[in-house]
């Protein structure tokens, strides 16, 4: 099929095409991100491979914390003190740090409010 002057269709194609295995993509390195984000350096198109990769590492960002979050929320005794240096560093903003310091004195509830917000950041 031919798209011509489609920019958007084109593009959905050629994806279509290279997840379908075409082209002996297998023998390239396969259909993965990462060979993607090397077609796309090696064409200069260097701003869509930046912003694939990191799209790539937000996604695994969000996979670690969603896995480990039991963990995380089991060992967090002291979730204002950890909102209060996330603060102070710009991860998080000074409302974020209110709404967990308003959680209290429920320390399963600020580790929560925390969380919730962490995650939002990633």
């Amino acid at each position: 099929m031919i798209f011509r002057g489609d920019v958007s269709r084109c593009l959905m194609e050629c994806l279509c095409q290279w997840l379908r295995r075409a082209d002996n993509v297998d023998n390239k390195g396969r259909a993965t991100f990462d060979s993607l984000s090397d077609a796309l350096k090696s064409m200069n198109e260097n701003a869509a491979a930046d912003k694939l990769d990191q799209e790539k590492r937000k996604a695994k960002a969000i996979d670690i914390f969603n896995t480990h979050r039991p963990l995380l929320s089991q060992s967090l005794s002291d979730p204002v003190s950890v909102a209060i240096m996330l603060q102070r560093e710009g991860v998080i903003t000074g409302q974020v740090l209110a709404s967990v310091e308003s959680a209290s004195p429920s320390v399963p509830n600020q580790r929560e409010v925390l969380l919730a917000a962490i995650i939002v950041v990633i």
